[in-house]
């Protein structure tokens, strides 16, 4: 469980996941929904929603611990027009020139076994702790807002604007942060968007949050 890595797990789906996923072997894999969360929205629905040309997904799905715990998976996601980047910068650069955008999707599920107690007294709340941090600080506490809850108990969402660093220097990124998760079962999904300033990003993840999330809980 890496609730103190949440920070450093948001800022890179920003940063470098987009160029790394297009850099990274194995696109075009048949991605099923069992502990995926790469099966929890379409290529097409993305494609939909974002309307650039070509979407990839990359998954991280986390192995089951013999003794029970939590499981944690990932699945980034790239959609661009044109040419893809070749690098962290590039793929900054398209983002902030419009022609591209970046999604992270992160879960914990909870393992049964005798480890199980571990997650439901404290690492649970942790990961919560952290991510709430972790968006606060990147986007600013005035930057909060209220997502649909869409299954989950609580909801709590950040947007706004910051900077990274593109080929022509830090350019305006704009990201919207969401974070869902249920008391009752120990489930946290969290997810990111970023894309060019001026575009509808909020919007776009409401969007895409409405068929994820529901599917997730």
């Amino acid at each position: 469980m890496r609730a103190t890595s949440a920070r450093v797990l948001i800022t890179a789906a920003f940063t470098g996941a987009l160029a790394a996923l297009l850099l990274l072997p194995g696109f075009g894999w048949a991605f099923g929904t069992d502990g995926n969360p790469c099966g929890l929205v379409s290529k097409s629905k993305v494609r939909a929603v974002l309307g650039f040309k070509h979407v990839l997904f990359q998954p991280k799905v986390g192995t089951v611990p013999q003794d029970g715990g939590v499981v944690n998976s990932e699945c980034g996601v790239a959609a661009w027009d044109g040419k893809p980047p070749k690098g962290g910068r590039q793929a900054v650069q398209k983002q902030a020139d419009g022609t591209a955008a970046g999604m992270f999707i992160d879960t914990y599920v909870e393992a049964p076994g005798p480890d199980a107690s571990g997650w439901e007294m404290g690492g649970y709340d942790q990961a919560i702790t952290g991510y709430e941090d972790g968006d606060r600080t990147l986007l600013g506490p005035s930057s909060a807002f209220s997502p649909p809850l869409l299954g989950a108990e609580h909801a709590v969402g950040y947007e706004g604007v910051t900077k990274f660093k593109g080929v022509k220097g830090r350019v305006p990124i704009r990201v919207t942060l969401g974070l869902w998760f249920r008391s009752d079962t120990h489930e946290i999904i969290h997810i990111a968007l970023d894309g060019a300033k001026s575009a509808p990003v909020k919007k776009q993840a409401t969007k895409l949050a409405n068929t994820a999330v529901p599917s997730f809980f």
